[in-house]
Parts: structure tokens; C-alpha cells; sequence
């Protein structure tokens, strides 16, 4: 890409990530060329996209399209990366990307955006979960709450915890 073009794929890029329901970043390492034409087109039939990104250019993006500062970190930004970008269902998407990834082994998972709130990649695979035993995708899409059992109070105790997320 030539120096020049980089503004203006930023600000593409940038709307896109305005304008979406989701997006999520992954390692496409070992993804082959074939392989991603086979994810693009699954992608295409739930009406996502899957494009290849430079770190530096996603980082301007989703810093002027005031996405969640998590995931324009240094940690998250590293190695490979390839944008999925959906502005219907953003579970869906995630899901066909799992599917794809238990058939082929890649790509990996980093993190994402649903519906405007951060994911990591354990909050991603609760999304896909989520919507396997809740068909509204209730886990993700709106207020969830996760309950953890075995963790010490501050008298030592083991008591059950219960995380709100936003």
C-alpha cells in the first residue's frame, strides 16, 4: 500500500468499525490462501467480512472510531492479524469463525466487539456458547452475568461470586 492510500484506508476502516455490530480481530497464521476464500464465503453468507490488516493501520482506525481502548493494546496488536467485520448478527459471525477454526485448527482468536462492549477471548467463546443454549444470544448481546464458584472471600471462605457485565 503506498503511503498515500494509508489515509484513506484509515478512514474507510474507521467507518466500518463505526458502523458495525461486531468485529473481532484473529491470528490467521497458517491460514492458507484457499482457506481464507472458504472463510470469506461463509463469512459473506451471514453478512461478514474478513480482511486482512496491518496493526499500526487498525490501531488509527479503532482509536479515531473511539472503539474500547483494550483493543488497540500492544499485547492484542501483535504478529498476523485479519478483521472480521459484521453490521447484522455479530454472534453468528463469531460462530461460523469457530466452526471454521474446530475444522482447520486456525485462525486463533484474539479479541472483539459486540454491540459496542470489549471481549477477550474467553468473553468470545462465552458469546458462542451463549447462543447455543440461549437462541436470543442473551450471553453477549446484552447485560450477562457469570457466576463463579470456589474463590476465597476475604475471611477465606469459598463462597459464590456473581460477575455483571455491561
Amino acid at each position: 500500500m503506498k503511503k498515500s492510500d494509508k489515509p484513506l484506508f484509515v478512514d474507510g476502516l474507521t467507518e466500518k468499525l463505526k458502523t458495525a455490530s461486531g468485529y473481532i480481530l484473529v491470528d490467521f497464521n497458517g491460514l492458507t490462501v484457499k482457506m481464507q476464500q472458504d472463510l470469506k464465503n461463509r463469512l459473506r453468507e451471514v453478512g461478514g467480512e474478513m480482511e486482512i490488516v496491518k496493526n499500526t493501520l487498525f490501531k488509527l482506525s479503532a482509536e479515531k472510531a473511539k472503539s474500547p481502548s483494550d483493543i488497540t493494546s500492544d499485547t492484542v496488536l501483535q504478529g498476523p492479524t485479519a478483521l472480521i467485520v459484521t453490521k447484522e448478527d455479530p454472534i453468528a459471525t463469531l460462530q461460523i469463525v469457530a466452526k471454521f477454526a474446530k475444522e482447520s485448527e486456525v485462525p486463533q482468536l484474539k479479541v472483539g466487539v459486540v454491540e459496542g462492549s470489549f471481549q477477550d477471548k474467553f468473553a468470545l467463546i462465552t458469546c458462542i456458547t451463549s447462543r447455543k443454549t440461549n437462541p436470543a444470544g442473551a450471553g453477549c448481546r446484552s447485560n450477562f452475568r457469570s457466576s463463579l464458584w470456589n474463590c476465597r472471600n476475604a475471611s477465606g471462605q469459598y463462597s459464590k461470586i456473581t460477575i455483571y457485565f455491561k
